[in-house]
């Protein structure tokens, strides 16, 4: 982000789409598409949307919230380039996400700490409190020209350094908060069968 062409963080969201077809649940294995060889494990936190979100402020962001889930933003890893990577995030299989825990069992939603594990050896840690938006703000930026509505969930961005995963590993990603867990996101990576 500080270097050219930017040289500093954006002034907005920087924002893509997972559709449905990226959709899956644990268990459910990540499709490595034909010819590529590995993808980007992009762990991250999802905020799972309660009400109509328009025009939110950042003091009263949090009341928007029904809960809080682990994704998992697959991407091929890619040159990076100034518009939305939409082949490398969108390929089916390409979000695996847990099941989702009610904001009223969290204390401090804004230090959720993320763990990385590939084949049972962790490969990354950090915490939301490296957000580039916390996220509140995150909210209140996004809701500024797009309105947000129940059950939508937003992903609320991936750590640096995202380790590399292949056919045939195990991915894992946890999530907990002041020691308590949200759950655990695990899916087999298998490679597409070519027809």
């Amino acid at each position: 982000m500080n270097q050219e062409p930017h040289n500093k963080p954006p002034l907005y969201p920087v924002l893509y789409i997972k559709p449905v077809n990226t959709w899956r649940n644990s268990g459910e294995p990540i499709m490595l598409p034909a010819g590529i060889q590995e993808v980007e494990v992009g762990a991250t936190l999802g905020i799972v949307i309660g009400k109509t979100a328009v025009q939110v402020k950042e003091a009263t962001a949090f009341s928007y919230i029904q809960g809080y889930l682990i994704a998992n933003d697959v991407t091929i890893p890619h040159e990076k380039i100034l518009r939305p990577p939409i082949k490398q995030k969108c390929r089916d299989s390409f979000c695996p996400m847990s099941d989702m825990v009610f904001a009223t069992e969290i204390n401090n939603p804004n230090d959720f700490h993320i763990s990385i594990y590939i084949n049972d050896e962790l490969r990354l840690q950090n915490s939301t409190k490296n957000l580039v938006r916390p996220i509140a703000r995150l909210l209140a930026d996004i809701t500024k020209f797009m309105t947000l509505n129940e059950g939508d969930v937003v992903l609320v961005g991936t750590p640096e350094n995202l380790p590399l995963t292949r056919a045939g590993d195990k991915v894992s990603i946890e999530i907990s908060c002041e020691g308590k867990s949200i759950g655990h996101l695990v899916n087999f990576v298998q490679q597409e069968l070519v027809s």
